[in-house]
């Protein structure tokens, strides 16, 4: 065998390696080997490193030594000592594994400084999805809140025959139902035409039931949860844990209709209406409370005071006073993650 020494860095004449005498250490940029000359095959190789597993290198200038520490099987270190004819091989063979050594510690700081950089480059963009995502479901939860408010608006100035009220109702319907199109696909536009045919005839038993039925058009496209999230299929395991979600949407929009609901049969004294509508309030609360952030509870036991009371005013005060507290978690626009889990729903749990 003979020494390949083009891809060497250095090759340097051993004196002496472990019980060996003489031979050769030939130092690449991936091991160093260590040859011995046999009296008839010419050179074998009698030792073979990686340079990956170098972590010391020193030299002894005095007895043209180089102590060389290696990573050993078991995490410890490993020592070989090899004695050269002279000194300045000995300088040069440790110059090298210097060298190496510390390209290899600027490799590891690169290589760490990377994945530090791709770490937070990850996080980042997963911040930024968390707080897209919250602010599409967010904006969700506005409309469908007034979309059912304009609803139950325009039916209540039609009981009243208030049909300028009525109308203007049923423009803002327009427009929350154009907004939700645009934003999230859902179109409304059938239902909305057959509304268009009883506002524009001035038919109130017509409007009623047609807004009635915008409703449950409305509630079968928030029903169908995995549809709203189609557009954050890519960014699907980033998104599942953040609250609120679109498996939210359901409850939100059935508190909405169900307060909504509550004021019109207060306004026209139907108790009964109102409490059993308070039921259905109360069953949803929890999810509002957890997941948008908005705590109803006492809230929603003077509202059922003032039921209990019939007092009509003080009912309509009580009312406002939970609209201004949703109003407020629409200004805030919280969001967690990992939020506990509400019995009977998936959970879909960020804070900014």
């Amino acid at each position: 065998m003979t020494i390949d020494a083009g891809q060497a860095l250095v090759k340097a004449k051993v004196r002496k390696w472990r019980n060996g005498r003489s031979g050769w250490l030939v130092i690449t940029a991936t091991q160093f080997v260590v040859y011995r000359r046999k009296f008839i095959r010419g050179l074998e190789v009698v030792g073979n490193f990686e340079t990956s597993h170098l972590r010391s290198a020193e030299l002894d200038t005095v007895s043209a030594d180089v102590r060389i520490a290696l990573d050993g099987p078991q995490g410890d270190a490993l020592l070989e000592v090899f004695s050269f004819t002279d000194r300045r091989q000995a300088e040069t063979v440790n110059t090298v594994l210097v060298g190496l050594l510390k390209k290899a510690e600027e490799e590891k700081k690169y290589r760490e400084e990377e994945a530090a950089r791709l770490v937070k480059e990850r996080e980042e963009h997963e911040r930024q999805v968390r707080e897209a995502f919250a602010a599409d479901v967010w904006e969700m939860a506005e409309i469908l809140w007034s979309l059912a408010r304009a609803n139950y608006s325009m039916v209540n100035a039609v009981i009243t025959g208030n049909w300028s009220e009525a109308r203007q109702q049923y423009s803002t319907i327009w427009q929350q139902a154009d907004r939700l199109k645009n934003a999230h696909q859902i179109d409304l536009s059938s239902a909305l035409k057959e509304l268009d045919d009883g506002v524009r005839s001035e038919n109130g038993e017509e409007v009623v039931r047609k807004a009635g039925s915008l409703l449950m058009n409305l509630s079968d496209h928030v029903l169908r949860t995995e549809a709203l999230g189609t557009r954050w299929q890519e960014e699907k395991a980033t998104v599942s844990v953040i609250s609120p979600s679109w498996n939210h949407m359901p409850y939100f929009l059935l508190f909405g209709a169900g307060h909504f609901e509550i004021l019109l049969s207060s306004q026209i004294e139907d108790w009964n209406g109102v409490n059993n509508g308070l039921s259905v309030l109360q069953s949803t609360s929890p999810v509002l409370r957890q997941c948008f952030d908005a705590d109803l509870d006492e809230l929603l036991d003077a509202v059922k005071s003032a039921a209990a009371k019939r007092d009509t005013d003080l009912f309509a005060e009580t009312a406002r006073r939970v609209e201004s507290a949703v109003a407020a978690s629409f200004k805030a626009r919280p969001f967690k993650k990992s939020a506990p889990q509400l019995e009977g729903e998936d959970d879909g749990s960020l804070r900014k």
